[in-house]
């Protein structure tokens, strides 16, 4: 057993406190001293290089989107602002349903830029895409790429006009 401590004045209590608190402040100076002489830190690794730029395919057929409208709005007799304006029937919808689906297939634009060039949102693109597939598996079996967009335009008109849409 440990001898009782006999009663300490509350000087002698801060000064033993002291004293305790300097022995732990000297040992951790000593352990950082030591760790510092051991070995330095090691040196961050070097940034790797960026990967080199991805090689781009060329497109067949790269025209810009203007010349596909212009030709559907020739070819259905529309103007282009009835071709992107709000209105909803049927002799505008189709059309513009149309020219995107031939901007979708003639270019390599997504979807997004399709339907801001026709002041609607990239899900109308997707679905004029797909309600119009049928017209673009036709459409590319008659035709190729290089054609010219008033070709796609004339024959995307015909067969709208033999289809149960425009007839």
């Amino acid at each position: 057993m440990r001898p009782a401590v006999e009663c300490r004045t509350a000087q002698e209590v801060f000064e033993l406190y002291r004293d305790v608190i300097g022995r732990r402040r000297a040992r951790e100076a000593e352990l950082a001293a030591n760790a510092a002489l051991r070995e330095p830190p090691p040196a961050p690794p070097p940034e790797p290089a960026p990967p080199p730029p991805m090689p781009v395919k060329p497109f067949l057929c790269t025209p810009r989107l203007a010349p596909i409208v212009e030709a559907v709005c020739e070819n259905f007799r529309i103007r282009y602002v009835d071709l992107v304006g709000p209105r909803r029937i049927d002799g505008f919808a189709h059309p513009r349903q149309i020219s995107m689906m031939l901007c979708r297939t003639l270019t390599p634009y997504g979807l997004k830029q399709i339907g801001r060039y026709h002041n609607r949102d990239h899900t109308t693109t997707l679905h004029a895409t797909q309600k119009w597939a049928w017209m673009r598996l036709l459409l590319e079996a008659q035709l190729v790429h290089e054609d010219p967009p008033d070709a796609w335009a004339k024959l995307a008109r015909h067969l709208y006009c033999n289809s149960e849409w425009g007839g």
